[in-house]
Order: C-alpha cells, then sequence, then structure tokens
C-alpha cells in the first residue's frame, strides 16, 4: 500500500517543487521511526523550497531517501535517525545517519537496495556514498544538482 501511494505521489504534476518531496519524507520518516521506536531528528538547512523538480529526478531523490532509510529502520538497531537536507552551493545534500551497529564496508555483500541506490545516484547525475563502520552506525550521503 505504502509502494502504491509512492507511486501515485511521485507521478503527481502537482508536486513538482523540493518543498513537496521534503514535507513528504518529513512525514514518512516520523510515522516509520515512530512505528519502530527510534528517535528522529529532521532538519532541512539553506534550501530553496521552491526549487522545480522533473518527475524522474523527484521519484529518484525520494526513492534513494525511502531506501537508506528503510536499512536503517530494519538493520541498524539504531536509537536515534538523522536525516539532513542542505544545499552547498549548487548542489543539494541529503544525509541519513543512525547511530546504530553499522557493517565492514569490506565485508558486506551489496544488495539490491545498495545497488539501486548507486543507480539512482547517477540518474541524477550525483555522488553516492555510504559510510560505516561496525559499532558506530552508518550514514548515506547524496549530492546532486537539480
Amino acid at each position: 500500500m505504502d509502494s502504491m501511494s509512492d507511486i501515485v505521489w511521485a507521478i503527481n504534476p502537482d508536486q513538482d517543487e523540493l518543498n513537496d518531496v521534503i514535507q513528504r519524507m518529513r512525514a514518512v520518516s516520523a510515522e516509520l521511526t515512530e512505528a519502530a521506536g527510534i528517535d528522529l531528528e529532521f532538519a532541512a538547512e539553506n534550501t530553496s523550497m521552491h526549487t522545480k523538480m522533473d518527475m524522474e529526478s523527484r521519484r529518484n531523490f525520494y526513492l534513494i531517501f525511502r531506501e537508506a532509510l528503510n536499512n536503517a529502520i530494519k538493520y541498524a538497531a539504531a536509537k536515534k535517525i538523522s536525516i539532513r537536507i542542505t544545499k552547498e552551493g549548487n548542489r543539494y545534500v541529503l544525509e541519513i545517519a543512525d547511530n546504530g551497529k553499522g557493517f565492514d564496508m569490506t565485508q558486506h555483500k551489496r544488495g539490491n537496495g545498495l545497488l539501486n541506490m548507486q543507480k539512482r545516484a547517477g540518474f541524477l547525475k550525483g555522488e553516492f556514498k555510504i559510510i560505516s563502520k561496525p559499532g558506530h552506525g552508518t550514514k548515506v550521503e547524496l549530492k546532486f544538482k537539480t
């Protein structure tokens, strides 16, 4: 049901500004973290809220966020998730960090979720990285231009 709701939202031409995406991200992250008993910190700073995003860019940006958030909730055993959206020059930066168990990047088998996030970042012509270390949580970072 959530997936269908995400699809309908993503193709709605009335939701074409970055602000619309951020509002959706804020609502979804609050709902999911509350249900999982995880503290949430969500901040959108220095962003031009009226920046237009085409449907594919909006969809890929949102789905990277959703995959990273779902992974943090499902696998990290985190007590807190921090989501930050900022603007650095002409690029937007999305950071999703948790204080969970982390993982060894050299030992971790890349699953479909990680590969999909990398592909979506490529569509956005963005930089994508994951930083994690056992016992120190995980941070997913996306930098892209609109």
